[in-house]
């Protein structure tokens, strides 16, 4: 099946414009200190010229690149148009295939249809995002979020939803749909503030056959459009957006980015987060060192435009809508893969999820698994870990005297005085937190001496 979302020109020139938005404020810090201006990475215009190149396909059509090298897309069931992706390449008479997994879907969601099993496969370079996490199951989602909805509105405060444009803005939407639907709350306003998220919404509903899953077919056959609602409302321009917050009726917002790091959403924080009877109500990943997962992880105050904001705002998150896998999947994905591939390389996720997944699928699949680490590059031929040719240009020029070894030896003292550190501070910790602690800093510091064991010889 054809995806068209490029043909709607809406993620690349985003992304563009992000990329002027940064200039532009880093700009304006540059000549406040006198230093000449700095030009975006990319334009919108430059998206837009790169989209020319782009050619749809279908999923499950086998195509040739060349005499070489050919290519297929599987429906990887994480959001509309996803795919892993298989290659078969071919080299002195022998094949080989690699498969990306892509960002594996949760089978239990609503919308897009469950991920397409993968095969067979030589490698397999795969995400691992929740490789430590189970998620809930779908039919408690909807339920959740009568709570919180509920919760809220008691207390008289709105329900602020960070959420990802694509994808996640449409699963709220769908259910937010169903309970106005079957009258399981009384009426309230929603309101989506993303202009990104809108124009995604309105790619949703022209895009049907081929994408959504039997349950939503049976709506739209009905002519029930899941994502429209009479409470809806949208907010396309910034007045729109700032009059929501003039209005003190308790309310729905569901805003981008995902994470809080940018946008509209950072308005509705600092308008929400001091109420106590306000709700933040996360229903996707957040990661490490963004402004959600501090709100996630307790934060008392957090910096929103320059100001310190006080956060007394009930944190909620629904883990039912995750868009990727969980442990489960995960290892069943692979499982499903007959035979085992030869080599496992794991990506995309936090560094003690990606070993601890490991370990799962060496000790339950005796697999052969790999973390790549930056500038790692892998050797299929002869079977080991390379450095990139980037890594080497760099260390060609920059040269490594006696100095450097006296650093690298120094660094090596840390890493025992960490060790003892650890050893002490791990009669205290309860056994279950001490025994997953240590056992990332015995896998990190094992394939460590391995890579570069084999990087040295």
């Amino acid at each position: 099946m054809k995806t068209n979302l490029f043909r709607e020109y809406i993620m690349l020139p985003d992304s563009g414009h992000i990329q002027e938005m940064e200039a532009e404020w880093h700009n304006r810090k540059l000549a406040r200190a006198g230093k000449a201006p700095v030009p975006p990475l990319y334009t919108v215009e430059d998206a837009k010229e790169s989209l020319r190149h782009f050619q749809s396909v279908k999923y499950g059509e086998r195509i040739k690149l060349n005499d070489a090298i050919s290519v297929r897309f599987l429906d990887a069931g994480h959001m509309l148009g996803s795919s892993t992706i298989e290659v078969w390449a071919m080299e002195q008479g022998e094949e080989a295939k690699i498969a990306f997994s892509g960002d594996i879907g949760h089978a239990d969601r609503p919308i897009v249809k469950e991920p397409t099993p993968l095969e067979s496969a030589d490698y397999v370079i795969m995400e691992a995002t929740y490789g430590t996490r189970q998620h809930g199951p779908a039919k408690s989602t909807e339920s959740e979020l009568i709570r919180v909805l509920s919760d809220a509105f008691a207390r008289g405060g709105n329900v602020v939803v960070p959420s990802f444009a694509v994808g996640r803005t449409q699963e709220l939407l769908y259910f937010l749909s169903a309970i106005m639907r079957d009258k399981k709350m009384p009426l309230f306003p929603v309101y989506i503030d993303s202009p990104l998220g809108i124009e995604a919404t309105r790619i949703f509903e022209k895009n049907s056959r081929g994408y959504y899953d039997d349950e939503l077919m049976a709506l739209v056959k009905q002519g029930i459009n899941p994502f429209e609602f009479e409470m809806l409302r949208v907010a396309r321009s910034v007045e729109e957006s700032k009059r929501i917050n003039e209005d003190r009726m308790p309310k729905v917002i569901i805003s981008s980015s995902g994470m809080c790091e940018a946008g509209r959403i950072k308005h509705h924080l600092k308008h929400n987060l001091w109420r106590s009877d306000s709700t933040i109500l996360f229903s996707g990943y957040q990661a490490v060192g963004t402004l959600g997962r501090s709100l996630l992880e307790g934060a008392k105050r957090v910096r929103i435009f320059g100001e310190d904001v006080s956060v007394n705002a009930r944190i909620e998150k629904l883990d039912g809508l995750s868009g990727h896998a969980d442990r489960d999947e995960l290892l069943a994905w692979v499982e499903h893969i007959i035979p085992h591939p030869k080599k496992v390389f794991l990506v995309h996720g936090e560094n003690d999820v990606l070993h601890a997944f490991g370990r799962l699928l060496r000790d339950t699949l005796q697999l052969d698994v790999s973390i790549p680490s930056m500038y790692e590059g892998f050797d299929l031929e002869r079977e080991q870990i390379e450095l990139s040719d980037l890594a080497k240009r760099a260390a060609d020029t920059s040269g490594f005297g006696q100095e450097d070894f006296d650093k690298l030896f120094s660094e090596a003292d840390r890493i025992f005085a960490v060790l003892r550190s650890a050893y002490n501070l791990s009669k205290r910790l309860p056994d279950a937190v001490r025994d997953v602690r240590l056992g990332v800093m015995m896998e990190d510091i094992r394939m460590f001496a391995d890579k570069w064991e084999s990087l040295l010889r």
